[in-house]
């Protein structure tokens, strides 16, 4: 399979009145893939700036009255409105801008920003939609903070939203479809957060369609969405929260993330073959690629970012190779969990290195997620290339002189009914990592020596028999992401059969705890509730206030008292956590 370097680009109702005093109160926390175990679903912490609470400033494609005027307690309509143009430029700290239905052809640019005590904030009018369509960019922030964003469509266009430099911005229950890509030179994008912009919420959101495939020529494959700039040194785009949203159909990937400190929870991803035309007569030359990247071109950037509850589903062959994988991570230190990745065409997840690029995906922690029916790839894959049919897939491409990860926590997987292999190694040795607690069928190494069996160590579970999920057939529906139900049944193997995360280093008693992995954690990064512990053969739980990874110590906000080599996980029931994405 060609790996061929992409370029970014990331990635209702209100009634008028009835405002909300923070980014932190919105309703609907209800993502597209529903409950996934106890992660991602606490509210998020993150303030676009407080909402004023006077009358609201009424827009409509029609508007013709200034700003003094269009001013009311009850909503106004057609020529007694203002336009966008003038909301744009008139806009300041504590106003609420109500947009009426219909198309705007101009887009939304705002030339003020709000302030924590008094954020802008622009949203629709009940049901009407607002559409943005036919102009170059839809939403277009600089430097810019505390603005809420909601219930807005954009179509027809060139480029749905920039986030430039931007903080606290908040863009909630928008549709973005139908990218004009042909119109954008080189690589396609859609969303794009980028150069240091932190603390932004997208939540309860739809975009999709993002580039093209070309039958030929370089690139054939090309556009997507992008948390962070590759092209930009050290981007800091960090500590945003993307939540709940379904996003598609991307060139060459969905999303890709190219900043570290963010949080991906509770999401919908599917990149089922789309776009064409490209040279490959198995899908109807029709092509797709990826739903997730995690790269930079640093080494250093893209780290600890926390990956949780999504499901990443239905990734298609992309026009530049012969499958590719429902997500790929390139950097260190990032958290796996509690997602679903099934019916990919090739891996559900990849880790990989490669020549030519600092990827290493080392101390990464990967656990209780479930692997299902990836890896029946459209194009047979024959030899090593053999290493695709597989759920999760450690690929060193740079072969006997690559760099292979490391030191990867792989802890409490589900893995089942993958074509191939669970889990496969490419020029990488399974005893590098850290992997026990797994439920699996079958593993192999697929490198020079030809294609091995493999037996992993002690503390994983290898069997064929059926993990009694709660359902897992029928014919897969893409626009159902909540069609297989990946919860256990009662009496199934997973059930009290996984391991704890990691086990305290010494006896002690308190608020610090000192463990012999802190990785597999986090405090919330100030923008989510903080992750909540459990030790074992104790049933309370405590919150992490803060998380010292280069001494692997957890200060947490309860005391509790333990033993050395004690384990420590997020909370279960019963005598140990399941292995799956859900405790039962």
């Amino acid at each position: 399979m060609v790996n061929l370097r992409c370029v970014r680009a990331l990635l209702a109702f209100v009634p008028a009145l009835a405002l909300v005093a923070s980014c932190s109160g919105h309703p609907d926390s209800t993502g597209a893939n529903g409950n996934r175990s106890d992660a991602g679903s606490a509210p998020a912490t993150i303030n676009c700036g407080v909402e004023g609470t006077g009358p609201a400033h009424w827009i409509s494609p029609t508007g013709a009255a200034s700003w003094d005027q269009c001013v009311g307690s009850t909503a106004l309509a057609d020529s007694a409105t203002c336009s966008l143009d003038t909301a744009n430029s008139s806009a300041a700290a504590g106003d609420v801008v109500i947009l009426r239905g219909g198309t705007y052809t101009t887009g939304i640019s705002l030339k003020q920003s709000g302030t924590p005590t008094a954020g802008i904030a622009f949203k629709n009018y009940g049901g009407e939609t607002v559409r943005v369509m036919g102009v170059t960019l839809a939403i277009d922030l600089a430097n810019r903070s505390y603005i809420t964003l909601d219930g807005i469509s954009a179509d027809t266009v060139d480029y749905w939203l920039r986030l430039n430099a931007c903080d606290h911005i908040c863009v909630f229950h928008s549709t973005f479809t139908g990218l004009r890509t042909n119109s954008q030179p080189n690589w396609p994008d859609g969303l794009v957060i980028s150069n240091s912009s932190h603390h932004n919420w997208v939540k309860n959101c739809s975009a999709g369609g993002i580039g093209y495939a070309l039958p030929s020529g370089s690139p054939s494959a090309i556009g997507g969405m992008f948390l962070g700039d590759w092209e930009i040194a050290n981007d800091q785009s960090s500590y945003n929260l993307i939540e709940n949203n379904t996003f598609y159909h991307g060139g060459h990937h969905v999303l890709e993330i190219n900043s570290g400190y963010n949080i991906i929870r509770n999401n919908y991803f599917h990149n089922e073959n789309w776009t064409g035309t490209c040279a490959h007569p198995e899908t109807n030359n029709r092509c797709a690629d990826r739903n997730i990247i995690i790269e930079d071109n640093t080494g250093i950037d893209a780290v600890r970012n926390v990956i949780e509850g999504n499901v990443i589903a239905y990734e298609g062959v992309p026009a530049d190779g012969n499958t590719s994988a429902g997500m790929s991570v390139r950097t260190q230190s990032n958290i796996m969990r509690n997602n679903l990745f099934f019916y990919n065409d090739g891996p559900g997840l990849v880790l990989y290195t490669g020549s030519g690029q600092p990827y290493d995906a080392s101390h990464g922690h990967i656990y209780n997620n479930v692997f299902f029916h990836n890896g029946f790839t459209a194009i047979v894959m024959t030899g090593s290339d053999g290493r695709y049919n597989s759920g999760l897939l450690f690929d060193n491409t740079g072969g006997t002189s690559g760099r292979q990860s490391t030191n990867v926590s792989i802890r409490n997987n589900l893995f089942w009914d993958n074509n191939g292999t669970s889990v496969s190694f490419y020029y990488t040795n399974a005893a590098s990592e850290d992997i026990v607690g797994n439920y699996y069928q079958t593993v192999a190494n697929r490198d020079a020596t030809g294609n091995s069996a493999v037996t992993l160590a002690s503390g994983n579970l290898q069997s064929t028999a059926d993990p009694l999920f709660a359902n897992a057939s029928g014919t897969p529906d893409v626009s159902n992401p909540n069609q297989f139900d990946f919860h256990v049944q009662p009496g199934s193997p997973a059930v009290n059969a996984g391991v704890f995360l990691t086990k305290t280093t010494t006896a002690g008693s308190g608020t610090v705890i000192p463990v012999e992995d802190a990785g597999f954690f986090i405090d919330g990064f100030g923008i989510v509730p903080d992750d909540r512990i459990q030790l074992q053969g104790q049933s309370q739980t405590a919150g992490i206030t803060s998380v010292d990874y280069s001494t692997n110590q957890l200060t947490i906000d309860t005391t509790l008292t333990w033993t050395a080599g004690l384990g420590v996980s997020l909370p279960y029931s019963g005598q140990a956590p399941d292995i799956g994405a859900f405790e039962q």
